[in-house]
C-alpha cells in the first residue's frame, strides 16, 4: 500500500520524484531508506524530526523495535524541545514509567530536569 501526503513539493509530474519512487519502491524494505533520505529535509528539523518518528512507528508496528528506537533519537535529535517523540523514547526504554499503573509524572519531570 502506497500512501501520499503532501508534506512539501511533491509532485509526482516532476521526473525526479518518479526517479525517487521507483529507487525507493524497489529497494529490498519499502523502509530501507539509507540512500534515498532526502537531505533538506534532514537539515530542517521538525520537518526531519516527523520523518524519523513516522519511521519509528512503522518500525515498531513491524517489531522492529531497536530500529525504532534508533528513528526516534534521531527525532530528539533534530527537535529536542518535541517532548512527544522524547517521550516515545522514555515509553519504550521504561515502560514501567507508563504503563504499570499510572503515568511516573515526577520521573518525567526528572528526565526533563537532567536533559534527557
Amino acid at each position: 500500500m502506497l500512501r501520499h501526503k503532501i508534506l512539501s513539493a511533491f509532485d509526482i509530474r516532476r521526473p525526479e520524484t518518479r526517479v525517487f519512487l521507483k529507487a525507493w519502491l524497489s529497494s529490498p524494505s519499502p523502509l530501507t531508506r539509507g540512500q534515498f533520505e532526502d537531505e533538506e529535509q534532514e537539515a530542517s528539523s521538525p520537518e526531519g524530526a516527523l520523518a524519523h518518528f513516522r519511521m519509528g512507528v512503522a518500525l515498531k508496528r513491524q517489531g522492529r523495535m531497536v530500529e525504532a528506537l534508533a528513528e526516534w533519537r534521531k527525532a530528539v535529535a533534530l527537535d529536542p524541545d518535541n517532548y512527544l517523540h522524547r517521550k516515545q523514547v522514555w515509553a519504550a526504554q521504561h515502560p514501567d514509567k507508563f504503563y504499570d499503573g499510572d503515568v511516573d509524572d515526577d520521573w518525567q519531570d526528572q528526565q526533563i530536569k537532567f536533559g534527557h
